[in-house]
């Protein structure tokens, strides 16, 4: 399986809503039904501040969710995803601003 993961804006401010956005694929076929999709966010300067938001199905292997942030810093966003006996977690860096 193949995940694209994203988030808009591209940006976070304190306390303002980010839609996290994962889109799974296989040999180029949406996928539609995976087990289970996990965004995991976690501070990269205190671990002990993270947020867990279960991806929802939108369609044409989208998944999404939503959720702010209460401290500004760097998070590291991974979008654990189990589809099809695989499992992918893809990680970016997300930048939450005051």
């Amino acid at each position: 399986i193949k995940v694209e993961l994203s988030w808009s804006p591209e940006q976070g401010k304190v306390n303002e809503p980010v839609s996290f956005k994962a889109v799974v694929t296989q040999a180029g076929e949406a996928v539609d039904d995976a087990k289970e999709v996990l965004f995991e966010i976690v501070n990269t300067n205190d671990e002990s501040i993270k947020l867990e938001l279960k991806g929802t199905s939108s369609g044409s292997g989208t998944y999404e969710a939503e959720g702010s942030f209460a401290q500004e810093g760097k998070y590291s966003v991974t979008s654990h995803v189990t589809a099809r006996t695989q499992h992918s977690m893809p990680s970016k860096e997300l930048t939450v601003l005051p």
